[in-house]
């Protein structure tokens, strides 16, 4: 195979995958130890908001991605943690 210029097809592939290395080695060495960790929120918990069909947002929220299917609940919670689920979830079953 004829090559062109001083660089050839190999040298060059192999050149690159040497600098890619080098490249996702030194963003491994600067990055902090705890990089990888989520923070966590600190603040103060919000309690579960309870949107009735009186409420401006209810109309948004009756319809999920799927616009040939539009619910019609009495009421949606929007939780922010699982305990709020799973309060929502057995006030709904009882």
């Amino acid at each position: 195979m004829r090559e062109t210029g001083n660089v050839g097809r190999r040298a060059f592939l192999k050149g690159g995958a040497v600098a890619s290395g080098l490249g996702v080695a030194g963003l491994a060495v600067g990055a902090p130890a705890d990089a990888g960790t989520p923070k966590s929120a600190a603040g103060p918990k919000l309690a579960a908001a309870v949107v009735g069909s009186d409420d401006p947002r209810y109309g948004d929220l009756i319809v999920g991605n799927n616009a040939r299917w539009v619910a019609h609940p009495d009421s949606i919670v929007l939780a922010g943690e699982t305990s709020q689920v799973a309060g929502a979830v057995q006030q709904a079953v009882s």
